[in-house]
């Protein structure tokens, strides 16, 4: 996997003006400012090659490019804090991916959109909304392949599960995009609106340290005093995901 190190060291200055260094930055941020403009590549981290981009928890090559944001900056430049970072870089993605399937884009495009995305979650907007509910079942639906998914997703369809929870689809190979194209494919007849896919994974946990693998502290992003049950083939119960996954343990369901 490609090393980051020779971005650990970088930080930004903080103004101190009447308001907070963190609220003046995200005011620059949102109006453009020519200096900010030629900021942002600190930001991001360098592209994955496609021939190494390759998730070893979901044993699979990334069918498309990620850009993954430089946490820590974000952090120390904007008091970004971590749920925040999760849907700054999930909503990036989203939108500049949506782009690259008109166009051509530049590198332009990619600061053009990135200001658009912090506008966006500055409002409100985010990337993963889930809805207040008391228990969800988070379905890991990687290392399988197409037709052994597809069997595995009936069977689970047809679960009493379904009927006590809400379903959240979990996948460190798809994009948002790759997986609600294709569960629009499988024609299912209940929906699958809330997806967990590689957008949401980082290098940097919770406390914007790097770590040797792709990581994902979801607690926040489910609401308060919900349960979340962790639902996997059997084969998959081998991979430990409480520390990619979660600060606090959840239940596992082998489901085959």
């Amino acid at each position: 996997m490609t090393s980051y190190s020779t971005l650990r060291n970088f930080s930004f200055l903080i103004l101190l003006l009447a308001c907070s260094g963190g609220d003046l930055k995200r005011k620059q941020l949102q109006e453009g400012t020519a200096q900010e403009f030629g900021q942002i590549s600190e930001y991001f981290l360098p592209l994955i090659p496609k021939w190494i981009d390759f998730s070893t928890t979901g044993q699979c090559f990334r069918g498309s490019e990620v850009h993954y944001l430089n946490y820590r900056k974000l952090h120390e430049s904007y008091s970004y804090n971590y749920e925040q970072i999760i849907q700054l870089q999930g909503l990036f993605n989203d939108t500049f991916s949506g782009l690259q399937e008109t166009k051509a884009t530049t590198l332009e495009d990619r600061n053009a959109t990135f200001y658009e995305v912090v506008e966006k979650m500055n409002g409100g907007v985010k990337y993963i909304s889930l809805p207040e509910y008391d228990r969800f079942y988070l379905v890991w639906i990687d290392r399988m392949n197409k037709n052994e998914l597809e069997k595995w997703l009936e069977q689970y369809r047809e679960s009493d599960y379904m009927n006590q929870g809400v379903p959240v689809l979990l996948s460190f190979c798809y994009t948002k995009s790759e997986l609600l194209k294709q569960i629009d494919l499988w024609d299912f007849e209940e929906d699958y609106p809330h997806v967990i896919t590689s957008e949401a994974f980082s290098i940097y946990n919770e406390d914007f340290n790097q770590g040797p693998r792709f990581f994902a502290n979801l607690t926040s992003l489910f609401p308060k005093k919900s349960e979340v049950y962790f639902v996997a083939k059997e084969v998959n119960q081998s991979v430990d995901l409480k520390q990619i996954l979660f600060q606090q343990g959840f239940k596992r369901i082998p489901f085959n």
